[in-house]
């Protein structure tokens, strides 16, 4: 609909001529060619900043219209099409309803002249519905509303309606996403309290929609088996707390975007740039940082690495481990951030936080570095037969380091084993002579083999 008309028979053509690499090079040329002639970057301009601004092309469509009615149609003709070749491939599928911003989002553009209430009055009703304590009525005169604003950002509950309908029709359980959102919001209807925007949810309400579908996956035996058939609320937070890498840097950029979201169309005039540097308001390196990325000055990746650096450079451990593990979820292949990581925190002597960094890297890059931390951290906590395992697989990697020979040689002391300890801590001394702490376990294990023969 943003190029080529409102028929989805011709959508459907231009789609399937798209593996043509001769259609696609006639495209872009027409493409060209109508930009140059047209001015059509100045235009984009005026449109304003936001993937929203740029989209709408008929911002207005009256509720029930006939292009209104196009819209409907063509989105339950390609989920039938979706559901028809999942169902031929024989591939599961989940449906869920849409939920959007429906207590503290006034419509959009309300469509005068035409059969129905504008939707700004319907908007008030249901304040002041809701304000006298009728949240019921309030509920349907906020749907109602949305429904009838004239700018479609927010899927109208026809959409809800077909959705569960082939539901039904197809057999495919559906998440009733837009029931759940109200239940999980003061007066049943749902709000700022899940809501970003008009429709995009936050940290919480993305939360809440991977717990309702997991559920349902559950329900319909659709996951992997974990050992039991159900799993409790618990076990349930403690699969999600690790997964939510999310850090201040994180929630600040956030913040900013937001806040460019709402500070253009269609939520107001587009502002000015020393507007919008009022608005975000830096009080610290992180906001700084947060802009920088914002601004295209910097890329994601370098802001965080930047924000560790920060929070090393301050001791502040938490925060410089929450930013490394950002980045290590977000490109776990970078082998630096596990060994960096991992030598500052030693460093620190923060011997119990490096264990999982020393883990994960032994994991996927295994080396003598790994190996022999997790070895002598595992010996420091009375783990001999870990500690044997790891030390000696150190030796593999390296078989001359001292510090490894020597915490080897007391676990083996520790298990007793004193022949094998003896004769290690004098491959300890071979390697360096003047390792002192070393003469003096070689002493006491002399003693200990005298005393076993």
């Amino acid at each position: 609909m943003e190029s080529i008309g409102r028929s989805r028979k011709i959508v459907n053509l231009i789609l399937s001529l798209e593996k043509y690499k001769t259609f696609t090079l006639l495209r872009n040329f027409l493409k060209w060619v109508g930009s140059t002639f047209s001015g059509s970057d100045g235009d984009k301009n005026s449109r304003g900043g936001t993937l929203m601004s740029r989209m709408a092309k008929d911002k207005l469509i009256a509720y029930n219209s006939e292009i209104f009615e196009d819209g409907i149609l063509q989105f339950e003709e390609n989920l039938r099409d979706i559901l028809d070749m999942c169902k031929e491939a024989k591939v599961p599928v989940l449906l869920g309803t849409l939920a959007s911003n429906l207590k503290d989002q006034k419509p959009f553009v309300s469509v005068p002249g035409n059969k129905y209430p504008l939707a700004e009055n319907i908007y008030r009703e249901a304040q002041t519905d809701l304000a006298n304590g009728d949240s019921d009525s309030a509920l349907n005169k906020f749907i109602y509303a949305k429904d009838l604003d004239g700018l479609r950002f927010r899927a109208p509950q026809k959409i809800n309606d077909i959705i569960n309908r082939l539901g039904k029709q197809f057999n495919c359980p559906v998440v009733n996403v837009f029931q759940e959102f109200n239940n999980a919001s003061p007066d049943k209807i749902v709000g700022d309290n899940l809501m970003t925007d008009h429709l995009h949810p936050t940290f919480e309400g993305y939360n809440l929609i991977g717990e309702l579908y997991f559920r349902e996956m559950e329900r319909n035996k659709l996951l992997p088996e974990f050992g039991k058939a159900q799993l409790t609320e618990t076990e349930i937070n403690n699969l999600i707390d690790p997964l939510a890498k999310i850090s201040v840097l994180d929630s600040v950029i956030a913040k900013y975007r937001i806040l460019i979201l709402k500070n253009d169309w269609p939520y107001s005039e587009k502002k000015t740039v020393e507007y919008m540097l009022k608005l975000f308001d830096r009080n610290n390196f992180i906001d700084s940082t947060a802009l920088l990325v914002i601004d295209n000055k910097s890329s994601w990746e370098e802001a965080h690495r930047n924000a560790a650096t920060f929070y090393l450079n301050n001791k502040d451990y938490n925060n410089f481990i929450r930013e490394t593990n950002v980045l290590i979820s977000q490109y776990p292949f970078i082998k630096e951030y596990y060994s960096f990581t991992s030598e500052q925190l030693l460093n620190a002597k923060l011997y119990n936080k490096v264990v999982p960094f020393l883990l994960k890297g032994y994991k996927l890059f295994p080396n003598a570095f790994y190996s022999k931390w997790l070895g002598i951290i595992s010996l420091s906590k009375n783990e001999i037969d870990p500690s044997i395992i790891y030390l000696n697989k150190s030796l593999e990697y390296a078989s001359n380091d001292a510090q490894v020979l020597f915490n080897l040689s007391g676990a083996y002391l520790k298990k007793g084993m004193y022949k094998e300890a003896l004769t290690t801590i004098q491959n300890c001394l071979r390697v360096n002579p003047s390792y002192s702490q070393a003469q003096n376990l070689k002493i006491q294990l002399e003693q200990k083999v005298r005393q076993t023969r």
